[in-house]
């Protein structure tokens, strides 16, 4: 990735995160959304800033140009999260002090365009927040990873994720005691059978 005595771009970084680093931790419709974001948006918007000098303020104003070519919020929103995923991984692997990322601004997701969501999808009314929620429990419970899942949701430390596993866990816990409880009442309104037979009367001839 890093050439001699030339100091690591945001394109160099954005590059190899995309092609030897994300494919490791998502799906494939995950990946799809992290191409879009990385090769049409960051790259040639950000690409040439060395990633050491990368201010929150060079994001902003990308934001702020994307949103003013026509990118709609969800669009920038989803650029965002995908670009905190990827400058998350630099700070863990020593490339990168802090990310520039957490500290922009990032573009929200208006709610309008969150209803209108719902509304073409025929799903019931709900927030985005809850929906988000909902859906960070759900991959916990189904056991997908914790860093996967970080990846996911944007999360850049692991404190947020320990939250939501501990809620998970006591989910678990509360599903196998009512399965638990359901076999046990099972068994003991089973007739026995054996007992019954050995119990029985045989005439002798």
């Amino acid at each position: 990735m890093r050439k001699p005595g030339k100091a690591v771009t945001v394109k160099a970084w954005l590059t190899h995160w995309i092609e030897n680093v994300a494919p490791l931790t998502v799906n494939d419709n995950t990946m799809v959304g992290y191409g879009v974001a990385v090769r049409k948006h960051l790259i040639p918007g950000l690409g040439a800033h060395r990633l050491d000098r990368l201010k929150p303020e060079h994001i902003e104003i990308f934001y702020t140009k994307m949103q003013a070519n026509g990118s709609k919020p969800a669009t920038a929103h989803q650029v965002h999260r995908t670009f905190r995923t990827a400058l998350n991984e630099a700070v863990r692997r020593g490339h990168l002090g802090k990310n520039p990322v957490q500290l922009a601004k990032a573009p929200k997701t208006g709610d309008y365009e969150w209803k209108a969501l719902l509304v073409e999808a025929e799903a019931r009314d709900g927030r985005l927040h809850d929906a988000r929620h909902t859906a960070a429990t759900v991959l916990l419970i189904l056991g997908v990873s914790e860093r996967a899942v970080m990846g996911l949701m944007g999360w850049s430390t692991t404190a947020t994720a320990a939250r939501y596993q501990h809620m998970v866990d006591a989910v678990r816990a509360d599903v196998a005691r009512q399965v638990d409880g359901l076999i046990w009442k099972a068994e003991a309104d089973r007739p026995d059978d054996d007992d019954g037979a050995a119990g029985a009367l045989v005439r002798a001839d």
